[in-house]
């Protein structure tokens, strides 16, 4: 899997610095998100995979068992979460909410990531740090970054 993935953070960012309903979404340069602001009429997602918040793109990983992570303070389902989302067969994997969600696609699968603030919640600078990794990998974050079968399919 080392040799396909080569990488430790297999999730892009392409996102770019957006006010979605009343929440300014901060993209930072090490690949972090910050978000601040009272999420009003609706939800404030962020599809963080896609420059265009387009909540098909997505990326492919081959079949293994990996763990998602993003929220670095304790989330619920009336505050935000982090969503990871099959995009092949179209269903949630999980949703962290702080302790991180492990999975296991039995095939290659496309998927997408995302942040929610839920409509009515305010967030003050919080950073989250999205990241997808084989499972056998420890969980400290590290930015994305291309493999090196990436960068040489790249030149």
């Amino acid at each position: 899997m080392n040799n396909i993935l080569g990488a430790k953070n297999l999730l892009p960012n392409n996102a770019v610095t957006v006010v979605l309903r009343g929440i300014t979404w901060t993209i930072n340069s090490d690949g972090t998100i910050t978000a601040n602001g009272t999420a009003t009429g609706g939800d404030s997602t962020l599809y963080y995979v896609s420059s265009t918040n387009d909540s098909t793109e997505g990326i492919t990983i081959p079949a293994g068992k990996y763990t998602y992570s993003c929220l670095t303070t304790e989330g619920s389902d009336s505050t935000y979460r982090s969503e990871i989302y099959n995009l092949t067969n179209p269903s949630r994997i999980g949703w962290d909410y702080g302790e991180g969600v492990t999975f296991t696609r039995s095939v290659d699968t496309k998927v997408l990531g995302s942040i929610n603030i839920r409509s009515g919640a305010t967030v003050s600078n919080i950073t989250f740090k999205p990241m997808l990794r084989p499972a056998a990998v420890d969980n400290s974050y590290v930015p994305f970054a291309k493999s090196n079968k990436q960068l040489t399919e790249d030149v």
